[in-house]
């Protein structure tokens, strides 16, 4: 007996491939993998196992027998290093991406020292100090997240092959990534923000 069955994940957890069926008595391979299905543990279940295939061939010799928890485990070893290092070197590249921000901010801060005294000297309450500084940085900040999401969507067939069980386009992952940095951002620009809205008109203006 032969027959074509789904396509099943034989070689790779993320990639399907198409399979035959054989039938044992048709087709004895040298190596075979039996599964057992229990309703308890696996673990209480493989001394009874050994011994029944034991009974029916007791020179048969068994190896690797593990749960299909470990089996999967196993596995996914590879693409688990590298899902770490991903995170690891997008956490170096967020870290450093914000002390950027905060970097260029806080330098046009200073720079804008006299200007912030003077607008403050004017009327210009504190807090609406603190949010035309962030939200010159957040300009910018927006506009590059914007130009990585637009790459990340035209490179999705390069992420595809990084993925498991998730779509290269997940809308709700595009949205989350793009709320994340968007935070990360936010604060980089707070910070020299709120120094802009503490500056004493009186002594920027003596400064200059």
């Amino acid at each position: 007996m032969i027959g074509v069955v789904g396509e099943v994940r034989h070689t790779a957890l993320n990639q399907e491939f198409p399979c035959l069926y054989f039938s044992a008595a048709l087709h004895l391979a040298s190596l075979m993998d039996i599964v057992v299905r229990t309703q308890g543990r696996p673990e209480s279940v493989q001394p009874s196992a050994r011994s029944r295939i034991h009974d029916i061939d007791p020179e048969l010799p068994l190896s690797n027998v593990r749960t299909l928890e470990e089996y999967v485990y196993n596995n996914a070893a590879q693409p688990r290093l590298n899902a770490v290092l991903l995170v690891v070197f997008a956490g170096v590249a967020l870290l450093i991406a914000a002390i950027g921000v905060y970097g260029v901010l806080a330098y046009s801060v200073n720079q804008r020292t006299r200007e912030i005294g003077l607008r403050m000297a004017l009327g210009a309450q504190p807090s609406g100090v603190l949010w035309w500084v962030a939200g010159q940085g957040m300009l910018v900040s927006v506009a590059g997240i914007a130009l990585g999401l637009v790459g990340a969507y035209a490179f999705n067939r390069v992420l595809a092959s990084l993925l498991f069980d998730i779509q290269p386009r997940d809308s709700l992952t595009f949205v989350t990534v793009a709320g994340l940095l968007a935070a990360v951002a936010l604060t980089a620009c707070l910070v020299p923000a709120r120094r802009a809205s503490r500056v004493d008109p009186i002594v920027a203006l003596r400064d200059e």
